[in-house]
């Protein structure tokens, strides 16, 4: 069987406490997803069916996709719509 790198129950839990929703008022999203990427590369940050992302993987690809958005003049403030 596969090895899978996942947070612990204490870990999901510290998502609900209060010090960690006055973290996530002091940083961006992309602030938070490139520390956890650093801390825990190889944990799982998103599982869809059988498909399953790491967090290291994750943080490229959105990485990649900010590039490409800038790429085309897309700046901080601007509205995006994905379909």
């Amino acid at each position: 069987m596969e090895e899978r790198r996942v947070f612990p129950t204490a870990r999901k839990e510290l998502i609900v406490s209060d010090r960690w929703r006055e973290l996530c008022r002091s940083k961006t999203w992309v602030d938070l997803l490139e520390e956890t990427a650093q801390r825990y590369p190889e944990y799982e940050a998103l599982v869809f069916g059988e498909q399953r992302i790491t967090y290291k993987t994750y943080q490229e690809q959105v990485a990649a996709y900010a590039k490409g958005l800038y790429s085309i003049g897309v700046r901080q403030g601007d509205h995006v719509a994905y379909g």
